[in-house]
């Protein structure tokens, strides 16, 4: 059930005082287009002791972690998360869910925004309280006007799950399977290495209707929380990011601007973050990136976030 992970992974550090005139990490209020709840996530400055937030995995951690849990076969997914870096954020408010289903066929009647697959929509659409799914990059982008949101940057989406402790998961540094809505909890096994994935997901019906019963309704996994009240960070749905992918980015001069983002087109693909029903704890870090092509419509959701400060 549980991987644990070296105590040397990882900060201990406090998190700094949080001043008056902002809300603390948590503090929730509604977006009253469509009455989800968003979370407070303060600036790197208030929350970080040295005011910079470290993004990525330095070889060291990768090391460490890849030796105690025998996911040897996945070390070469790391290479794009590399070097570590550190980055200054400004604070901002992201939903503390994902898009639900209901919240997505909300956005459908107010828009006339064309709607997903018949076949798709129909094994979702009585699922209110469901992530929604099959959402491509536009989709999701097009619900975040509507929200007068945005989707996160791929920086934002990572500080959010992993804090100023720089955790490997959102509630901490050792996996545990119980935790988030992955493969390992369907397995009901911890799921090691490449053969085990494949075994298990062999067993899974290749229909929408199966798709969705994986599924768990959104805040199932109140365990799983991250250090600034967001959940399913980990697993049910893969969460698209604002940003292109490149996989050289974190190397780039522009990787350490305040509030860096990658908007310049250096792929065909966006850039995914969190992992989903259907992967491995491997891809539920929250420093693992994901990219795909944007047209694309499969187990891909919608956190969106809202960069105006204020309670």
């Amino acid at each position: 059930m549980m991987h644990v992970i070296p105590a040397s992974v990882g900060s201990s550090l406090p998190v700094a005082a949080v001043g008056p005139s902002r809300p603390s990490p948590g503090h929730e209020r509604l977006n009253p287009v469509d009455g989800a709840v968003m979370v407070w996530v303060p600036g790197t400055a208030e929350a970080c002791p040295n005011g910079r937030f470290r993004m990525g995995s330095t070889q060291d951690e990768i090391d460490r972690v890849w030796e105690a849990t025998g996911w040897a076969d996945w070390r070469d997914r790391t290479t794009v998360e590399q070097p570590a870096h550190e980055v200054e954020l400004d604070g901002f408010w992201l939903y503390k869910h994902e898009v639900t289903v209901g919240q997505y066929a909300r956005f459908l009647a107010a828009t006339g925004y064309v709607r997903p697959a018949a076949e798709l929509w129909v094994a979702l659409k009585d699922r209110v309280d469901l992530p929604m799914l099959f959402v491509a990059w536009d989709d999701a982008a097009a619900y975040c006007r509507w929200a007068e949101a945005v989707l996160p940057t791929e920086a934002q989406w990572e500080y959010a799950s992993r804090g100023p402790e720089e955790r490997l998961f959102p509630w901490g540094n050792d996996w545990d399977r119980t935790l988030s809505n992955c493969a390992d909890y369907h397995a009901g096994q911890d799921l090691s290495d490449a053969a085990a994935v494949k075994a298990w997901w062999d067993t899974v019906p290749q229909t929408a209707e199966a798709w969705v019963e994986h599924l768990r309704p959104v805040g199932s996994f109140a365990e799983g929380v991250s250090w600034c009240g967001t959940l399913d960070m980990a697993g049910n749905v893969w969460e698209w990011c604002g940003d292109w992918f490149d996989g050289a980015f974190y190397g780039r001069s522009e990787a350490r601007d305040r509030n860096p983002e990658c908007r310049t087109r250096q792929s065909h693909d966006r850039v995914l973050r969190g992992g989903s029903w259907m992967f491995d704890a491997t891809r539920c870090r929250g420093a693992n990136r994901n990219w795909y092509n944007p047209d694309e419509r499969l187990d891909f959701g919608i956190r969106p976030a809202v960069s105006r400060p204020g309670p």
